[in-house]
């Protein structure tokens, strides 16, 4: 068996039968800020795995081993060659129901992986709109307008000025603690940050709150961070820039939105217990692995 990197042409190709919108799309992102890996048993293409840079962490996106070659340690390869190349800690994000889970679960921990926090992933249903609008209605619109009367603003990131944007930049180096590295997602085009989806709360020309959204294709949009500084959690303004983003993907035709938050973060029950009902959601387990260090690491964030 021979893993070796390999070109987003040539992983089209190689996996035509194998290949869907949303393994294209981690592809894709592997090829232009990552590593895009595939593994060849007598010269024919077995299986492949996906890793991006995301900040300061390598995550693995996707993988697949074609069946006819599974059980012949395929994945353990490509996972270990990751691993072994990764110039930064190594993440895997897993949802619990996965059909593969116990597979994940059983090579990340051969391999030395640790399990971190679990997130909740929330991602809209087929009424999401509907129930989006009757919170609006019932509850948002009046959260929001009382936010702006305490002198509060949304604005997009396409809007706002270089002292907010710099502000956002160096959310994980102020008040915000954030452990999340925003400067990549300015920086590398192929993250597709949503500079007009993305939207920041302002007052006096200073940063409370803001939500981050990269767009995979114009139907699917992430919520990559909802952050609030320290200073402001409680107040409820995170609400602001989060409805204007989710409000401006749903009148854009969107479909598909998600976002996600570690399940230990108590400070967002408040938000979460808020738009619970317009969203589904699912529980994911995150394996951890820095071997560059030569430890390895669980908690990443909030």
């Amino acid at each position: 068996m021979i893993t070796e990197t390999i070109p987003y042409t040539g992983y089209c190709f190689a996996f035509m039968g194998q290949r869907t919108a949303f393994s294209d799309h981690f592809a894709k992102e592997a090829d232009a800020c990552g590593k895009l890996l595939c593994a060849r048993v007598d010269d024919k293409f077995a299986g492949y795995i996906c890793a991006a840079r995301n900040g300061r962490e390598t995550l693995v996106t996707y993988a697949c081993t074609r069946p006819e070659y599974r059980r012949q340690g395929i994945f353990t390869a490509l996972m270990n060659e990751i691993a072994e190349s990764s110039e930064m800690p190594v993440k895997v994000s897993l949802p619990a129901a996965h059909e593969f889970h116990a597979t994940v679960a059983d090579v990340c921990g051969k391999l030395g992986f640790v399990r971190g926090e679990d997130i909740i992933v929330y991602t809209s249903r087929a009424d999401t709109e509907t129930r989006w609008h009757m919170f609006m209605e019932s509850r948002g619109k009046r959260i929001c307008e009382m936010l702006k009367r305490r002198g509060y603003a949304a604005v997009s990131f396409s809007d706002a000025g270089s002292g907010i944007i710099g502000q956002i930049r160096d959310a994980d180096r102020s008040d915000f603690g954030s452990p999340f590295e925003t400067r990549s997602y300015f920086d590398e085009p192929s993250r597709k940050l949503s500079r007009e989806l993305s939207f920041a709360a302002v007052k006096n020309g200073e940063l409370a709150a803001y939500t981050l959204v990269t767009l995979p294709s114009p139907e699917k949009c992430f919520i990559e961070h909802i952050a609030v500084s320290s200073k402001k959690r409680g107040s409820g303004v995170i609400l602001l820039p989060f409805a204007e983003a989710v409000g401006s993907f749903l009148a854009g035709g969107g479909k598909l939105a998600a976002y996600s938050v570690y399940e230990s973060n108590t400070a967002a029950n408040a938000f979460r217990e808020k738009v619970a009902d317009i969203s589904s959601q699912r529980t994911t387990e995150n394996y951890y692995l820095d071997r560059m260090k030569g430890k390895n690491y669980g908690k990443q964030g909030t």
